[in-house]
């Protein structure tokens, strides 16, 4: 089968590092597509809740992270960026069973305003960029910058469950793709590695939504997601890898699922839903060198 390939071709897949991106890939992508099919088979409430895309999307990016460490990091983790996996693992749970008790809107907004401290406290607080900032500036950015994520997280999960399924994936697929290209350049090759795993978890649950245009989208999925992105730019921006416009931007694409487009027609729900993240993800890519 290789000698059919280029020799150009072959001599690029023969590279460590790009060995190790289509390993992590392939795990993100199989495992999730494993959950959906198992969901599928399963029927029942697994299925028409959604429930099954939610766990693929979650498992599919720890699988990703699981290439990079490898394993499923320990508690507490080594270094502050392996708290993505287990912030995103945490927040499916959570969620999940909140959905199970049928609980009031009160509590599933107390989980995510617990997921959102979480992320802060865990990730943002003990980084040495937090500690140069001024009083002021690191109540801005704590508190502004959680309220939104809160917001985001309130929003979009109202937003998804009333858009298809594909409309709900797409923007993702374009923000963890984008974010895998601005890593990527910029060599924190573990992070970029992370963001592929989201990508293709999210790359197999549009797949599966536009294929089953009939199955309710997951309010779980879209917040896990957002858990697990946010927890890579957070981590990106503290570390100094790529620059505040530019992770702002991509978690921007991200957020285009609350456009609307209930409505709307085809190509213009096409248009919310890809040709905006895309714009956001391009401008990200022009803007995404650290400042000095």
């Amino acid at each position: 089968m290789s000698n059919l390939l280029p020799d150009w071709l072959r001599s690029w897949l023969e590279e460590p590092i790009v060995n190790e991106w289509l390993c992590t890939l392939g795990w993100a992508a199989g495992v999730a597509l494993l959950v959906q099919v198992a969901g599928a088979l399963a029927g029942g409430t697994l299925a028409k809740s959604g429930a099954a895309g939610s766990v693929a999307l979650v498992l599919g990016f720890v699988a990703s992270v699981c290439t990079v460490v490898p394993g499923m990091p320990a508690l507490p983790p080594a270094e502050r960026w392996q708290w993505c996996a287990w912030l995103t693992a945490a927040s499916l749970l959570l969620l999940l069973f909140e959905e199970r008790q049928r609980a009031t809107a009160m509590l599933r907004f107390l989980v995510h305003l617990g997921l959102v401290v979480a992320l802060v406290w865990w990730i943002v607080r003990p980084s040495g960029r937090a500690r140069e900032w001024s009083p002021l500036e690191l109540q801005i950015a704590q508190i502004g910058g959680g309220l939104a994520l809160l917001l985001l997280l309130l929003l979009g999960e109202a937003r998804v469950a009333t858009g298809a399924a594909w409309t709900q994936a797409l923007p993702g697929v374009l923000a963890a793709a984008g974010a895998v290209a601005i890593l990527g350049d910029c060599t924190f090759d573990r992070l970029a590695r992370c963001a592929a795993g989201l990508f293709a978890a999210q790359l197999v649950a549009l797949l599966i939504g536009v294929a089953h245009r009939a199955t309710p989208p997951s309010r779980a999925a879209f917040s896990a997601g957002t858990i697990a992105l946010s927890s890579v730019l957070a981590y990106a921006v503290c570390a100094r890898s790529i620059s505040d416009a530019a992770a702002l931007l991509l978690l921007l694409a991200w957020a285009c699922v609350l456009l609307p487009a209930r409505t709307a027609t085809t190509g213009r729900a096409l248009l919310m839903a890809g040709g905006l993240p895309a714009l956001l993800c391009g401008i990200a890519w022009f803007v995404r060198a650290t400042p000095q």
